[in-house]
């Protein structure tokens, strides 16, 4: 009789999900502190808070937009076999 035990002691799978956890963890707190420093980038810029949430507004568009584009170009890259060169 085979057993069905696993490689290691710890399952890939709960890896990948720590993993991403923490990596969404850390990019929503970057994305939110912003929000906490608000009054200091204020007076260090002389901005409006107005101006200041509309930049924070336009970062988190493009990163929407963003998203679907390197997914695609991930892709591309993945599943055609092709380099593409990175730029991160």
């Amino acid at each position: 009789m085979r057993s069905n035990s696993t490689s290691g002691p710890v399952f890939y799978g709960w890896v990948v999900v720590g993993v991403t956890s923490l990596v969404l963890l850390i990019t929503a707190g970057t994305r939110t502190a912003p929000g906490a420093f608000l009054l200091d980038m204020e007076a260090d810029t002389g901005w409006s808070k107005g101006l200041l949430s509309l930049a924070a507004a336009v970062g988190l568009v493009v990163f929407g937009l963003a998203g679907p584009v390197s997914g695609a170009l991930w892709a591309a890259t993945a599943f055609v076999g092709r380099r593409w060169p990175r730029c991160s």
